[in-house]
This record gives structure tokens, sequence and C-alpha cells, in this order.
């Protein structure tokens, strides 16, 4: 019985070390041959096959992407995304997903130097505290009524889920913290249960 005991524990330690690892790469190789598969088809169907090699969907997927990035700068491409913004937003169920995909890449993509890349921790009453991202200035706080002081979104995600809540606090409430975002979620979305050598 001991043994058997001693097998699975193994088992499991090694478990933990291969499966993060392997579903890195696995998704890396998804999004990969999924570049490839659809820039391929675009390709072929523009250009003859003889000039076509393994990897140049991949290329064409990232110069695609680089070139809308940069046309999103531009006046006539906002104003089209706007206009296309406008028509979702008309229709109920579209509109509540592509409006959570989109905040949710904007709070991805934001610079390191805004204030969504603060991480925070906010003192409760018996002494605790919670570990939150600063997701929007006191602008975004504008329905909060009968309150003169300035206000700041802190975002708290909850441990072993994609899922969370946003508070309202005073800016002198907040206690910024010395690590990266990364980091804090590392930390919050375990439970605090990482290792050493990665705090």
């Amino acid at each position: 019985m001991f043994i058997i005991k001693k097998v699975l524990s193994t088992s499991g330690k090694g478990l933990a070390a291969v499966l993060p690892l392997a579903l890195s790469v696995y998704l890396v190789y998804w999004l990969l041959s999924s570049s490839e598969r659809l820039m391929r088809s675009v390709y072929l169907s523009v250009l003859p096959e003889d000039y076509y090699f393994t990897g140049l969907g991949t290329v064409l997927a990232l110069v695609f992407l680089f070139l809308i990035g940069l046309l999103l700068q531009t006046f006539l491409l906002k104003g089209l995304l706007r206009l296309g913004e406008g028509i979702i937003n008309r229709i109920p169920l579209v509109k509540s997903v592509y409006t959570s995909l989109r905040d949710f890449m904007d709070f991805i993509t934001r610079s390191a130097d805004s204030d969504a890349s603060k991480v925070v921790a906010v003192s409760m009453p018996d002494g605790s505290k919670l570990i939150g991202l600063i997701t929007a200035e006191e602008k975004d706080s504008s329905f909060v009524t009968g309150d003169k002081e300035e206000r700041v979104g802190v975002f708290f995600p909850m441990s072993y889920q994609m899922g969370g809540y946003t508070l309202y606090y005073e800016r002198k409430q907040l206690e910024e913290l010395d690590i990266g975002v990364e980091e804090a979620m590392r930390i919050i979305l375990t439970g605090g249960m990482t290792s050493k050598d990665k705090k």
C-alpha cells in the first residue's frame, strides 16, 4: 500500500511538472497551425502554390496583424470601427459578448506604464489585505453619485478561475505594491501556491 501511494505521489508531481509545459506548447502550436492554415488558403486563392513554403502563412498572419494595428491609428479606420461597433451594440446578445471581449483585450494590451499595470493592496477591517489591479480612473466612476471623492476602479481576480469583481476606492485607500501584473496574477490565480523560485 505504501509503494502504491509513493508511486501515485511521484506520478502526480511528474504530471504537475509536465502538464503546464505541455499545454503551453500545445497552445502555441495550435495558434501557429491555425494561422498557417487560414493564411495559406487566403494566399492560394490569390497567388500560385509554386511560391508558397511552410511557415509563410504564419509570417503573413503576423504581418497582417501588424498592419491592422497600424491602420487602427488612422482616422478613417477608427471611424469604420466605431460604425461597426454601433451596429454590433444594437444586437443584444452579440453586444454583451463583444463588449466583454473588447474590454478584456484592452486590459491585456495596455502599456506597462499605465495605471492598469499597477498592482495595489486594499486593507480590510480585520487587517487582511486584498491584491487587485487598477483598471479604471476616476473619470470612469462618474456613475457614482453623492460622492465628491475621486474614485479608482480596482479589479480583484478570483483564485483558480477566470472571474472577479471590480470595486471603486478612493486613491488614498490604495497601497501600491512593487510587483508586476504577471507576478500578481500568478499569486492570485494559484491562491498564493507559487513555488519559491518564482516569487
